[in-house]
């Protein structure tokens, strides 16, 4: 074989092998971007979703507070000296409470939001009660487990934050 020809096959060989070495390292550069802008998609979305449940959490408790300052400012449920039943001051809780906990009803959780409704429902069930002081007295109870739901939410919430 003439000396040239060995001389063009060992460029040609060298390139042969510098394009595959560098394909290869192309690859896998590539690769390792690809990987990281993954990782920082998953960090942007948990970031992102950890941002909504602190949001919500917190639009939880401004709730909560407002529902527990408007108890502490009026009763709301009553004991009836005569019969001993709870009375429960309905006009008055759909004035100053029910607003407060619709505005971000959505926003609850479903065992609050369940008491709520059930105050709804019971309050329009007036006729089907015998008299009106087993319908004060079920509104009443329906009325002091949410509060105590609430509470609830609270002590949770004092757990968790220690």
């Amino acid at each position: 074989m003439d000396t040239a020809w060995i001389g063009v096959l060992g460029v040609l060989g060298a390139s042969i092998l510098t394009s595959l070495f560098n394909l290869w390292n192309n690859r896998q550069k590539t690769k390792s971007e690809k990987e990281q802008i993954e990782v920082k998609r998953i960090w942007g979305r948990e970031d992102r979703e950890l941002g909504y449940k602190q949001e919500r959490y917190e639009s939880e408790l401004r709730t909560y507070n407002e529902i527990l300052k408007a108890d502490g400012e009026l009763q709301y449920v009553t004991i009836n000296e005569q019969n001993g039943l709870n009375l429960f001051k309905i006009d008055k809780f759909r004035e100053r409470v029910r607003p407060i906990i619709f505005k971000d009803f959505h926003r609850l959780p479903p065992d609050i939001r369940k008491l709520a409704r059930e105050i709804d429902r019971v309050s329009s069930e007036y006729d089907y009660y015998d008299t009106s002081d087993e319908w004060h007295d079920h509104l009443a109870a329906i009325y002091s487990k949410m509060i105590i739901a609430i509470e609830e939410k609270y002590q949770d919430f004092d757990k968790t934050a220690t």
